[in-house]
């Protein structure tokens, strides 16, 4: 009976501390976890962002974002872009500008890494300048283009309290429908990429 009895006691003395151990690498693994961006992400509802620089559609590219999230992993958001840039002609300039609006979806992979899948419509414009006459007045041509496509980029982002910030590394962008059929921009029917678009922010 006594060596049951000190069986049993042993078994209990045992399990006890397998808890103790479970506990105490639990609390580790909170700790380190604690100041993550994933753990920073809990109880968000809206964050707001500002694209500062990058190429988007193979020009110059700045953005306004404001984003909902759905869960800690998921956001979705509404973004209008500003495009600008301008190509040499010679001795002239066409001076471009354009603008989108884009509804993304962001997935997080992990603490920071996500893919962000999306739909946009773009709006361009050039402004060409055709000719100089003899008052030194220019002729000027103008041409639109707009189109709706497919979104998708990668990127980190990294969360702090409130203060966010990011990058999407790279992207592709695809046409689907073309509204207006422009010869200039024929080329723009093709898949372009997007490189290195920064952003800062607040979440709360």
């Amino acid at each position: 009976m006594r060596i049951i009895l000190l069986v049993v006691f042993l078994n209990l003395q045992a399990l006890a501390n397998v808890e103790k151990s479970q506990v105490s690498i639990q609390n580790t693994t909170i700790e380190k976890n604690s100041n993550s961006s994933a753990e920073n992400r809990v109880d968000k509802r809206f964050s707001i962002n500002a694209k500062l620089f990058g190429i988007a559609f193979m020009t110059r590219a700045t953005s306004l974002e404001l984003s909902y999230f759905i869960d800690d992993l998921s956001l979705v958001s509404l973004e209008v872009m500003a495009l600008s840039g301008d190509v040499n002609n010679g001795e002239l300039s066409d001076d471009f500008k354009g603008s989108a609006v884009k509804l993304n979806f962001k997935k997080f992979l992990s603490n920071s890494f996500y893919i962000n899948p999306g739909l946009y419509y773009r709006s361009q414009e050039f402004i060409t300048l055709k000719s100089m006459n003899s008052n030194g007045d220019y002729n000027y041509a103008k041409e639109e283009h707009n189109d709706v496509g497919f979104d998708f980029r990668i990127g980190n982002q990294w969360q702090w309290d409130n203060f966010t910030m990011g990058c999407d590394w790279v992207g592709i962008n695809s046409p689907i429908y073309t509204l207006n059929d422009v010869k200039r921009f024929r080329n723009d029917r093709n898949s372009s990429l997007s490189v290195l678009n920064f952003y800062v922010g607040m979440a709360f």
